[in-house]
């Protein structure tokens, strides 16, 4: 039975969907939306919700972004690759780099590259806060989303569909209305973000 996953990217001064559908065997995009967001259009959630109105937009599966300034982010190399030590210490590699506590924050990973001498990680961290004001905001507009990503990771995760189709160095730039993330890649891993 395909599905349909809507992935939603809002920021300060836009907001851009895209719609997949995907079956057993395949997807395929089914559209792409954007919209300006502006103070004179109301509350941001009545902005969100005409726009998902407009292009009748709905899926199977959500997918929503934080915008990159609520994240902080670091790339870095630990000299082990065991699941349960990864996650023990990563929080604390970026405690060092923010002026809060690990409680006031979700932290998560994800793995770049892994080998017999360790793992080399994407970390990110969001405050408490944030996160819950994002997801008030959606569901206000009725979304629960099943992930939430952080957005420069969102459009480095496209490229994956890529594949062998990319060179093995290369320099990725993402521009949207107010923000441009620039990713580096070194040997078809991202070197920094």
């Amino acid at each position: 039975m395909p599905q349909r996953i809507l992935a939603l990217d809002i920021e300060d001064a836009e907001v851009k969907a895209a719609v997949l559908e995907t079956s057993f065997r395949d997807y395929h995009i089914a559209g792409l939306y954007h919209d300006l967001l502006s103070p004179e259009g109301g509350p941001v959630p009545d902005q969100l919700r005409r726009f998902l109105e407009r292009h009748q937009l709905a899926g199977d599966t959500v997918v929503s972004t934080l915008p990159g300034r609520l994240v902080s982010h670091r790339v870095f190399f630990l000299p082990f690759r065991d699941r349960k030590r990864l996650n023990q210490t990563i929080p604390f590699e970026l405690e060092t780099h923010v002026p809060f506590g690990l409680d006031e924050v979700i932290v998560d990973y994800q793995v770049l590259h892994r080998d017999s001498s360790g793992t080399t990680v994407l970390a990110a961290m969001v405050q408490k806060p944030d996160l819950e004001a994002h997801l008030a905001m959606l569901q206000a507009v009725g979304i629960d989303p099943k992930v939430v990503d952080f957005a420069p990771l969102s459009a480095l995760n496209v490229l994956r569909v890529l594949g062998d189709h990319l060179p093995s160095t290369f320099v990725f730039v993402d521009f949207s209305t107010a923000t441009a993330n620039v990713s580096l890649y070194r040997n078809g891993q991202l070197a920094g973000l």
